[in-house]
């Protein structure tokens, strides 16, 4: 599980560097839509793990909200299947990685027939996990055939025809390039996009843009792999951040990611897998929970930013256009994202793309006078405060996003 970069950038909303912007492209998007873009990387096999206890995983899963998990096809993993089996009938969706060219988890045909298992729950399958670092001298010509096998394999059985195939994944910028268009054996591009060195979500969009053009021209791209790790030594490109950091960044992230156009966002990944008391390993500190179970700053974030998204179930009717206008008052780029909830009012994000030490200035300028309500999820789950009904409004922004509430207008 490397630190590689992404985002994919289909602009579907404005993007504000100061100035007065008007109104965002389009229809304020549904809010559910993007709490379905937000998945979590799971280990289900990993026995000698935080993974072991099962109970416990399931039940932080249903509480943080989350409807889709990413894990690992096994032809023999008698009781990591059964837990899969077990989410699944819970309202849990999955992706799972079918292989790759050495064999280690099942043949092609073996995994195959596990994705038919478990059809119902799929939203997709996808090909090899960073076989690119795998030491095999010859991975390129493999991967490129494993992949075009795979894809014929899915979209010839009648119960997985319609599961979307989503290419395999690198550790190396490079081996997009070198594997070359793929594009005729997968439906989306599969990216690895940790913002490197701990940069802000926002960091690298354009550079992964041209890496999964690179491989899938015109095609959407998944997120399988991405976040923060909260310990371990710094590497090359590759530094932790203290926990809230990480719980404002991946905020941010999930919301940056489906406003460009990713179709899913899996964040790396959901437990500390193993203790790690002195800080040496930077693998055992991605979780959202520690290895005890427990769950960090960014666990509560994500679960406040989905529990606001979904007041009102899904947005009824047809997406109306955004409620007003937004201005950079100091000229700090920033991005937004309207979204429609189920009880008629509209959510309207912002942050910063490349936030500091400093506070900026943002005026909200609404079409019809209505009362606010100001959330930052990382600090909590209720409203941090609530605006006297008026149209124009002046809201602090830092690193952390900020969501305003608008309800719907009379």
């Amino acid at each position: 599980m490397p630190i590689a970069a992404l985002v994919l950038a289909i602009v579907l909303l404005t993007v504000l560097s100061g100035g007065k912007s008007g109104p965002p492209r389009g229809a304020a998007v549904p809010a559910q839509n993007v709490v379905g873009s937000i998945g979590v990387n799971v280990h289900l096999q990993y026995l000698d793990t935080a993974y072991a206890n099962f109970p416990v995983i399931e039940q932080r899963l249903k509480a943080l909200g989350v409807k889709n998990i990413r894990d690992g096809a096994c032809a023999g993993c008698a009781q990591e299947n059964q837990r899969l089996q077990q989410l699944g009938q819970a309202g849990i969706k999955f992706d799972l990685i079918m292989g790759d060219p050495g064999g280690q988890t099942g043949s092609l045909q073996q995994l195959v027939g596990v994705a038919k298992q478990f059809a119902p729950y799929l939203t997709a399958v996808e090909g090899p996990n960073e076989y690119d670092n795998a030491g095999d001298p010859k991975w390129a010509p493999k991967l490129r055939t494993y992949q075009q096998d795979l894809y014929k394999a899915v979209k010839s059985d009648d119960k997985l025809t319609k599961v979307p195939v989503i290419g395999p994944s690198f550790v190396n910028p490079e081996s997009f390039q070198q594997v070359g268009d793929l594009s005729r054996s997968m439906d989306a591009a599969n990216l690895h996009s940790y913002p490197p060195s701990g940069s802000p979500p926002a960091s690298n969009v354009d550079s992964e843009l041209r890496r999964a053009a690179a491989m899938a021209p015109r095609k959407p791209a998944y997120s399988t792999e991405t976040g923060y790790r909260t310990g371990g030594p710094p590497q090359p490109g590759n530094k932790p951040v203290d926990p809230r950091t990480a719980s404002a960044y991946l905020t941010a992230l999930v919301l940056e990611y489906y406003r460009s156009g990713i179709h899913r966002s899996y964040i790396y990944e959901f437990v500390d897998e193993k203790p790690d008391r002195f800080g040496k390993d930077p693998q055992q500190h991605f979780g959202l929970l520690n290895n005890n179970l427990k769950p960090k700053p960014a666990f509560h974030a994500l679960h406040n930013l989905i529990s606001l998204l979904s007041v009102g179930g899904p947005a009824k009717g047809e997406p109306q256009q955004p409620a007003g206008t937004v201005t950079s008052l100091d000229g700090a780029p920033i991005h937004t994202l309207t979204m429609q909830r189920g009880d008629g009012s509209q959510v309207l994000a912002m942050w910063l793309t490349a936030p500091d030490a400093r506070i900026h200035k943002v005026e909200l300028s609404l079409d019809d006078s209505a009362p606010v309500q100001v959330y930052r999820p990382s600090l909590g789950r209720g409203p941090q405060a609530e605006l006297p009904s008026s149209t124009d409004f002046t809201v602090k922004l830092g690193r952390e996003p900020v969501l305003l509430v608008i309800p719907p207008s009379a």
